[in-house]
């Protein structure tokens, strides 16, 4: 009997934790509303290849976004989300390799741009909020 309710109570701890998660990963980093928000994309050579404002509906993400607007390449899911190494539309084609750079994704707060900490999977898109995607060598300090 107490075998049986073991097994009960770590089966209730596991599928509460997955619910967290689940919730955490992809129902707390969704859009509660319509919106847009500006967007910079800069190159290698950091020259703007992209700017311009993009509309999200509540339940996107800023990967959603992403992907609606433009072709993305990305690694294999991981524990780090969907890693975006690559992004292109007509006029213009970003690829990095993810081992000397990366796309990093930088929010404007407080009068500079500063890298987030989250992946596009994980970024709730906020009206009015100013993003840059800016190819970033690995061995780069903080933007300014």
């Amino acid at each position: 009997m107490k075998g049986i309710a073991l097994k009960v109570i770590v089966s209730l701890i596991v599928l509460s934790i997955a619910a967290f998660l689940v919730h955490y990963f992809f129902i707390q980093n969704q859009a509660s509303n319509d919106g847009t928000f500006h967007l910079v994309i800069m190159d290698a050579s950091e020259t703007i290849v992209y700017e311009g404002d993009l509309e999200f509906f509540e339940g996107d993400t800023f990967y959603d976004v992403l992907d609606r607007n433009f072709e993305l390449t990305t690694q294999p899911p991981t524990f780090l989300g969907i890693v975006i190494i690559g992004i292109e539309n007509d006029e213009f084609t970003i690829l990095t390799n993810f081992t000397d750079d990366f796309l990093a994704i930088e929010v404007y707060e407080d009068g500079a741009y500063r890298k987030t900490a989250e992946g596009a999977v994980l970024i709730e898109p906020e009206d009015g909020q100013l993003y840059r995607l800016r190819v970033e060598q690995v061995s780069e300090g903080p933007s300014s």
